[in-house]
């Protein structure tokens, strides 16, 4: 039976940037699969394989989400199914932060300062 070797951790990330959750899985055997999640309302996950934007490793241990924007924040799971049964990590949630302004941006307008 497959077991949650090591669970995702939460990141806080500022917009503009990667953000990466890892997780390990043992005792699934050989031909498993791995299936990243993302919580679409509460208590209903939806899988990120083929999800559109900037994600990658979907189906890997490792799901890294590209260039974070506020839409992505949210809670993340794995999922991972093989002959010998199921397991599924315990949630991790992605937070947005706002980047950078534009840089020279003393006075935080959006432009230049003088």
């Amino acid at each position: 039976t497959p077991f949650v070797v090591f669970q995702p951790d939460s990141v806080l990330r500022a917009e503009g940037t990667d953000a990466e959750f890892d997780a390990l899985v043992g005792g699934g055997g050989e031909g498993g699969a791995y299936r990243w999640q993302r919580e679409i309302s509460p208590g209903v996950w939806g899988s990120l394989i083929d999800a559109p934007g900037s994600i990658e490793g979907a189906d890997t241990n490792t799901l890294r989400v590209i260039a974070v924007d506020p839409s992505d924040a949210g809670r993340y799971r794995l999922r991972y199914t093989s002959v010998c049964g199921e397991a599924t990590t315990v949630a991790a949630t992605l937070a947005v932060v706002p980047g950078p302004g534009c840089p020279g941006d003393v006075n935080g307008d959006g432009s230049v300062s003088s």
